[in-house]
């Protein structure tokens, strides 16, 4: 009896072990009698993108055309270049400070007596900030004036009317070094008179100011602008 006893013991508790052990198997994903030790970890790589320099600046050169917005016709070409800095708040996201200087082109290639100098903050958004060919679209506002370098400070502030652009662009990078090419669609509003400022007609500056002037006109006048920048990332 004693014996019978200490068989059937035995047996269930061997079978409780063996059931324990193809329970602990199956959660692992193994067969029954499996090792339940762990083994080597497997560690991913993952890449970082490269990081993007914050400051830019550079030159560029500009064309301009513009027009009086009641005579689309009488359009006014103007070339020249400026400087513009750059910072990246984001890599998606920049901010660009340009300041301008143009001077007239006429039909004969010749530099002619009109001059227009800008500022213009911008917002600069990119499409692939980690390629080498980026795209990006922007817009910006700021104020347009006489830039004639003989004419006084209260004529030149007389002059001054604010503006809008809107554009796109593609820049290729060479590392710290950026080639770009933007056109931009521009919108200038017609000069506000000064408080001091003498006017012959309502929105229209004095006639003994430089002649840029005469376009921007109590109509406001609109054209295009292409530039191509070098800017040197830092």
């Amino acid at each position: 009896m004693f014996t019978t006893a200490r068989f059937v013991l035995t047996s269930a508790l061997a079978t409780a072990g063996l059931a324990a052990t193809a329970a602990t198997a199956a959660a692992q994903g193994g067969p029954p009698g499996a090792c339940a030790c762990e083994g080597p970890v497997a560690v991913v790589a993952v890449e970082t993108a490269p990081g993007i320099p914050r400051w830019g600046i550079g030159l560029r050169m500009t064309s301009l055309s513009l027009a009086p917005e009641e005579m689309p016709e009488a359009k006014t070409e103007y070339g020249g270049g400026g400087l513009q800095l750059r910072y990246r708040i984001a890599p998606r996201w920049q901010l660009e400070l340009a300041v301008d200087h143009v001077t007239e082109r006429l039909e004969s290639g010749e530099p002619g007596t009109r001059q227009l100098q800008s500022g213009t903050l911008a917002a600069l958004y990119h499409f692939r900030p980690y390629a080498r060919w980026d795209w990006y679209a922007l817009a910006g506002l700021g104020v347009t004036g006489d830039g004639d370098p003989e004419i006084s400070d209260q004529q030149r502030e007389a002059s001054q009317a604010g503006h809008v652009h809107l554009g796109v662009g593609i820049e290729r990078r060479f590392r710290h070094l950026g080639i770009a090419a933007e056109l931009r669609a521009v919108g200038i509003a017609p000069p506000e008179p000064g408080d001091d400022a003498p006017v012959t007609e309502p929105g229209r500056p004095s006639p003994t100011m430089t002649e840029p002037t005469s376009v921007i006109d109590a109509q406001g006048t609109a054209g295009g602008q292409l530039s191509i920048a070098a800017t040197y990332y830092f």
